[in-house]
């Protein structure tokens, strides 16, 4: 990739405030393939499932408040859920609406792994092609092709650390423009490599939102958001 994924590391979720806000911002919505696409903000000391979900419910104000100032419209969320995941991810897009973002939490864990991000649209410009017909014809889930097409395009957050709770926000779009409004497209796809289980039951809690500008999902389900928030369970999807 042109330029390494940034990685926000902090201590604790009192240290995430506006400041963090806009690099966050040019980073996930970019206007240009200068960007990565995707950012990771991690927490030294946020042991906290509870506290990390509701920072993550927070920054996503946040983000929707400056979305709707630069767009006209709000983000919500398209989908929520919290999943233990411990198996190997290629390198893919969520399903979902054209301009799309995620913001997945990862809880502390002692299983290993590694994050990758491949700025697919970027190698599609290279390639003469549109991201739809890069992901029609090289679809990295299927095509071996899209695969080693992608590698000089791929790279690992820096830093990862598995132990620490992380903040992931992804570019998801599928679009290189968008219309009728000019929202941030430009998505980069991302996967993730396990390395080590320790033991059979040791949990890789994620998690994971989907946030859409608001003509994709008109009205927020208060209710979704709520359980999210309270939930003990880890039983796939709410929203």
């Amino acid at each position: 990739m042109k330029s390494g994924i940034p990685h926000l590391q902090l201590d604790d979720d009192s240290q995430l405030n506006d400041q963090h806000v806009a690099p966050i911002v040019t980073c996930v919505f970019r206007q240009d393939l200068d960007e990565a696409g995707a950012i990771c903000i991690s927490f030294k000391n946020l042991p906290d499932s509870f506290q990390l979900r509701a920072l993550m419910v927070k920054l996503k104000e946040q983000l929707s408040a400056w979305f709707q100032q630069q767009t006209g419209s709000r983000l919500h969320y398209y989908s929520m859920g919290r999943f233990d995941q411990k198996k190997t991810t290629r390198l893919h897009l969520d399903g979902g609406p054209a301009c799309s973002f995620l913001m997945l939490g990862y809880e502390p864990s002692r299983v290993t792994s590694q994050f990758l991000i491949a700025d697919f649209s970027r190698c599609a410009a290279q390639e003469g092609l549109s991201p739809q017909a890069f992901l029609e014809t090289r679809n990295p889930m299927i095509a071996p092709q899209g695969r080693q097409v992608l590698e000089p395009f791929t790279a690992t957050i820096p830093s990862w650390d598995d132990s620490a709770a992380r903040i992931v926000l992804i570019n998801n779009s599928s679009e290189s423009a968008l219309l009728p409004r000019p929202f941030p497209a430009l998505g980069v796809l991302h996967g993730a490599d396990i390395l080590s289980v320790p033991e059979p039951g040791s949990p890789r809690i994620i998690n994971s939102t989907m946030l859409v500008p608001e003509l994709e999902m008109p009205a927020e389900n208060a209710q979704a958001v709520s359980t999210f928030l309270s939930t003990r369970s880890i039983s796939g999807s709410i929203l």
